[in-house]
């Protein structure tokens, strides 16, 4: 019944066009297993939080909270180029947080904490220690960076090269 409600949610939207957005919450329980609608689900105990999103497990260490939570939605922009959908899932285990963005059918991005991490898919498993280390199928990973500090910077260019002018 609900994936009926849905449905006929988007379809009415498309029918009137513009933007939409659908919100699937999961509740926000302390020490208690939590799942969504769409197959999500989040838990804490011991001190360990698990979750499974979009088929992504994802595994804490060192928790001190207790409380674990979804809330996903889905927001659709209509525009000249046709429709764009944002499927957004905010997930909380203890006190870390985590976000799950995908554009229409691309790649899924993970971000820890504000800081994103990259592509993660069905079947991945991130796991966060209790000094907050991640690792994305048993390889561990630093978040991404705004500037990539690997390119050369200005004045950079010729260290490795030959300058001394002899030809």
């Amino acid at each position: 019944m609900l994936r009926w409600f849905l449905a006929a949610g988007f379809l009415i939207m498309a029918m009137l066009g513009g933007t939409a957005m659908l919100t699937v919450a999961g509740c926000s329980i302390s020490g208690v297993r939590v799942e969504s609608a769409n197959g999500d689900s989040t838990g804490v105990s011991g001190g360990r939080g698990e979750a499974t999103i979009a088929g992504v497990k994802v595994e804490v260490e060192g928790l001190r909270e207790t409380q674990s939570g979804i809330n996903s939605g889905v927001k659709i922009t209509e525009n000249a180029d046709g429709a764009t959908e944002v499927d957004t899932r905010h997930v909380r285990l203890g006190e870390v947080k985590l976000t799950f963005v995908r554009i229409d059918d691309g790649p899924l991005w993970v971000s820890i904490e504000g800081r994103e991490y990259g592509e993660v898919k069905e079947g991945d498993e991130i796991r966060i220690d209790d000094q907050r280390n991640v690792t994305i199928n048993g390889q561990a990973r630093k978040p991404i960076q705004d500037d990539d500090s690997s390119e050369p910077s200005e004045g950079e260019e010729g260290e490795n090269s030959d300058d001394s002018g002899e030809g």
